[in-house]
């Protein structure tokens, strides 16, 4: 996602009235929380002023309500590419499966 035509447009989808007013919550377990996938699918966003912050948990287990507030407060969730399988599972064991999926439901992009 470092085309800054794509992060754009994906801002766009959260019809707020500028990048500075965007949070975009990064979720890298597929890539297992590797920092140089986090910074190289972040950096548009970044660099357009967006709020970015990031929710490890290939690596570690999050309590419920951390996870929680991170999903609640994000405009845009990011998910890295990688191992599909393995980001699946891991987010049903620690319950962040529905927290997404709630996320989407109330027209989180």
């Amino acid at each position: 996602m470092s085309n800054p035509y794509m992060a754009r447009a994906v801002v766009d989808l959260t019809e707020r009235s500028s990048p500075q007013d965007v949070s975009l919550l990064y979720i890298g377990t597929a890539s297992y929380d590797i920092a140089k996938f986090r910074k190289k699918q972040t950096n548009a966003f970044i660099e357009m002023g967006c709020d970015v912050s990031f929710l490890d948990v290939a690596n570690r287990r999050p309590d419920q309500d951390e996870m929680k507030e991170a999903v609640d407060n994000a405009d845009i969730i990011l998910v890295s590419g990688g191992n599909t399988l393995y980001a699946l599972d891991r987010w049903r064991y620690l319950g962040l499966d529905q927290m997404l999926l709630s996320a989407a439901q109330r027209g989180t992009v």
